[in-house]
């Protein structure tokens, strides 16, 4: 598990090891927003770790967390309905129900 990028930022004086980092995250409990943006080495196991570990925690940003499979973000939205997860896929899939429930609809004609 590595959620050492998260620890360091939230946490400063705890060490990156993936011992400190779960103990970092045994005092999460207050921590509504967790924002690990560009953070490359948060792993699908680390996502989960954070996602459960907070029971207050409402967004967790993985915006190009590369380690981080789509798949595994699916998983947690299922398990998790009470946090937003920002990835790409999800902030676009966002925007399009929005934009659905506002009334708009493909252009479905083709172009000549």
């Amino acid at each position: 598990m590595t959620v050492s990028c998260v620890c360091v930022v939230l946490f400063p004086h705890v060490e990156g090891s993936p011992t400190h980092s779960r103990e970092c995250l045994n005092y999460s409990s207050t921590i509504e927003t967790v924002d690990a943006g560009w953070c490359k080495e948060i792993t699908d196991q680390g996502a989960t770790q954070i996602a459960k570990s907070s029971k207050s925690l409402r967004y967790l940003g993985l915006m190009r967390c590369d380690k981080v499979n789509e798949e595994t973000v699916e998983r947690l939205v299922l398990q998790y309905p009470h946090i937003v997860f920002s990835t790409v896929m999800q902030d676009c899939k966002r925007t399009l129900e929005r934009a659905y429930q506002m009334g708009w609809s493909p252009n479905t004609s083709t172009a000549s």
